[in-house]
């Protein structure tokens, strides 16, 4: 879980940084926001772009999809329009 009930920390995931996103639990979607590091170098950020959110959405028993992610270097995209399945373990 993350600071409050409106904050989420996935930990372990992407070479084992802790990836920050804040939860609406209404529309069951968590906001990552932009400019979050993984792997040292990436920048975990949408397709569209490195300045740009990624908007998860996820289901009661603790599945969290992400689609369209990139990993951001340099302004260029080294994983593009990815789609993930996290399932709680």
């Amino acid at each position: 879980m993350g600071e409050d009930e409106n904050t989420v920390v996935i930990s372990g995931c992407y070479w084992y940084e802790n990836l920050v996103g804040t939860v609406d639990l209404i529309a069951r979607t968590i906001t990552f926001a932009p400019g979050q590091t993984f792997a040292t170098y990436y920048t975990f950020a949408v397709a569209t772009g490195e300045n740009d959110p990624i908007v998860a959405t996820f289901k009661e028993l603790g599945t969290i999809h992400f689609i369209d992610w990139s990993a951001w270097y340099g302004g260029s995209t080294y994983v593009d329009e990815a789609e993930s399945t996290l399932v709680k373990q």
